[in-house]
């Protein structure tokens, strides 16, 4: 266990042990177990990724807040146990801590200054916000982040509230702790603004590498049922890897040529949603992502893995192949494309205590996705137990038909104390 485990350890168990008078706080504890359905994939044959079939994972959240210097301390700190369980690998228990938000906050007449690890939400989409330029915080498969993965960004932020607007000055740099040096400076600016019944953000940033990004959101309110919102970001560079679709994937084994383009990318998010009569509520929302693979570099990407495959089950070449497959995986993300379509239906009651969600994402270049249902019972006062199911769809050659999992199932316990 390194020292900044142990430093969470420790910083958690003070906590707890502090009067409740002195330092109030929450604790939130989850368990899950999951078992996933292998997909022989094209991409994955045999499941030669060595991906997990079956996980069990306990996760401790504690929150805590403080008056402290004519300002508020916050601290959220995250402790996870996982049981992980793979074909070609003993099974382990792994242990990790992190830090999911510690900072500093105080208010001087129309100022605030913020310092240290904070979640900083800038974008306003549900599924995915590109305008969420200082942390990431939405993901079209999970975008409530129910085991509360997703860390703060390490920041200094000045904050300026003047009449119906907002301005934000943050500095973020990026730092690389396990060398414990200063990678790159970094500078990020919101201005918001409320018009009734319209919200209005202006977001940029600027890093030392002459990088910078530059984009607005806004959303728009009718009554109580209805939400419109939109965002567009412009990113002058990319960290995407296209493969060289003018050369023949049957020549390269390991080192099929990627490379990154040198040209700016757009970003464009187009939603709403609306809660009916009968409280079932809708969320609908469009995405266009610029960097995605076109036509052409999608081919080239599924022919050379199809290359792969077969020299793996032919035995022709076997330890090439299996090296070829591990580094076309490494390429692979989502969303790789460019056009996708999101929904989500959701009722809270739609039995006694019982709530129903429905995920939908699909990739629209090729008509795969992926569902996820997950049915909640709410009904004990401490603690909410819940089903979550989760399918993707797709032919061997397609975006989501690459995932290696065909089924995952989901059995979860939420716990919450003080």
């Amino acid at each position: 266990m390194n020292i900044v485990k142990n430093a969470i350890l420790l910083s958690g168990i003070f906590i707890i042990l502090q009067p409740y008078n002195c330092f109030p706080i929450s604790i939130k504890v989850i368990g899950e177990y999951e078992k996933s359905g292998e997909r022989d994939s094209i991409l994955n044959p045999d499941n030669l990724l060595n991906r997990t079939v079956e996980r069990g994972e306990g996760v401790i959240l504690l929150e805590g807040i403080r008056e402290i210097l004519g300002g508020e301390g916050v601290a959220v700190l995250r402790g996870d146990a996982q049981y992980l369980k793979a074909p070609y690998s003993s099974s382990d228990t792994e242990y990790q801590g992190q830090i999911n938000e510690l900072y500093y906050q105080r208010d001087v007449n129309n100022w605030t200054i913020t310092l240290g690890r904070k979640k900083l939400r800038l974008g306003v989409g549900y599924s995915w916000s590109p305008t969420d330029i200082i942390t990431r915080i939405r993901e079209a498969s999970d975008p409530e982040d129910r085991l509360y993965h997703v860390e703060g960004t390490d920041l200094i932020k000045l904050s300026r509230i003047k009449g119906n607007g907002q301005y934000d000055l943050i500095y973020f740099p990026k730092v690389i702790l396990e060398e414990k040096r200063l990678d790159q400076n970094r500078f990020g600016f919101r201005y918001y603004h409320y018009m009734e019944p319209v919200d209005l953000s202006l977001v940029g940033k600027l890093e030392e590498s002459g990088r910078w990004a530059a984009g607005i959101n806004g959303s728009l309110t009718r009554g109580e049922a209805l939400e419109l919102h939109g965002e567009y970001l412009y990113n002058t560079a990319s960290d995407t890897l296209y493969p060289a679709y003018k050369e023949n994937p049957k020549q390269f084994y390991l080192y099929f040529p990627y490379y990154r383009k040198n040209i700016g990318s757009h970003n464009l998010l187009i939603g709403g949603q609306y809660t009916m009569k009968n409280y079932w509520n809708i969320t609908l929302e469009y995405l266009y992502n610029s960097e995605g693979y076109s036509q052409d570099e999608w081919d080239a990407y599924i022919e050379h893995i199809r290359f792969l495959n077969q020299s793996y089950r032919e035995g022709e070449n076997y330890g090439l192949a299996i090296s070829g497959l591990k580094s076309a995986a490494s390429v692979y993300r989502l969303p790789l494309r460019d056009h996708y379509f999101f929904a989500r239906l959701y009722k809270e009651n739609i039995f006694t205590s019982i709530s129903l969600e429905w995920l939908n994402f699909i990739g629209l270049s090729d008509m795969s996705g992926f569902q996820i249902i997950q049915i909640q019972y709410t009904g004990f006062e401490k603690y909410n137990i819940y089903l979550r199911l989760q399918k993707p769809w797709g032919g061997a050659s397609t975006e989501f038909g690459l995932i290696p999992e065909d089924f995952k199932g989901i059995i979860g316990i939420f716990i919450f104390i003080g």
